[in-house]
């Protein structure tokens, strides 16, 4: 019982869309704008950069703060199956509470900023890679979302491949989830990729 307080906590953290409420203090639905994402890269179009920025730095953080707290909260202990994995847990349920806000009728952003914070601590190594493939495609691209579709690709493989450093079982499985949520989450934007349509940022 207390891994599921646990799993369901650190979705409502998830939940919870900075992005969205400077949109209402600014006296706008960022939902109603642009892509309607509440991520850092709409909100910056519909509100402006500094805007964007502090949604991103909360997107990034909620990530950090959920796995870095799981293990605090409910040390890793023995199960029927074996020890329980906490921290990949937590990590996916930050995630997709992100995607999916219980405070937006379970719509929300796209995932990536707070993947970003929840594998600066489960795949550092490999973040910092696929933070180079981001780099890399959006300097050729001027497309974020494709960016991050390569970002999110390169970690998974990375991990799979236990590359560069060995990667537990559970946290595979955790990067496994997040990505293919990332590419589903991407999918009107895959769309505009392929039609030469999406939006360059900059």
């Amino acid at each position: 019982m207390p891994i599921i307080f646990l799993a369901i906590g650190s979705f409502l953290v998830g939940s919870v869309s900075v992005g969205y409420l400077l949109g209402r203090i600014y006296g706008k639905d960022v939902k109603a704008y642009g892509s309607g994402n509440i991520g850092a890269t709409n909100v910056s179009r519909v509100l402006g950069k500094k805007a964007g920025a502090v949604t991103f730095a909360w997107d990034l953080a909620k990530g950090v703060l959920v796995v870095g707290l799981a293990p605090l909260i409910l040390p890793q202990t023995a199960s029927a199956i074996g020890p329980v994995p906490v921290s990949a847990i937590s990590g996916v349920c930050v995630i997709y509470g992100h995607c999916f806000s219980a405070f937006l009728h379970f719509k929300g952003g796209k995932g990536v900023a707070t993947s970003m914070g929840v594998f600066s601590l489960l795949l550092p190594w490999h973040l910092l890679i696929a933070l180079a493939a981001f780099g890399a495609t959006l300097a050729t691209s001027r497309i974020v979302s494709l960016s991050s579709i390569v970002a999110a690709i390169a970690l998974w493989l990375l991990a799979l491949l236990d590359f560069p450093t060995h990667v537990d079982t559970s946290v595979k499985i955790a990067a496994t989830l997040c990505c293919l949520l990332i590419i589903v989450r991407h999918g009107a934007n895959i769309t505009r990729i392929i039609w030469g349509k999406e939006k360059r940022f900059f």
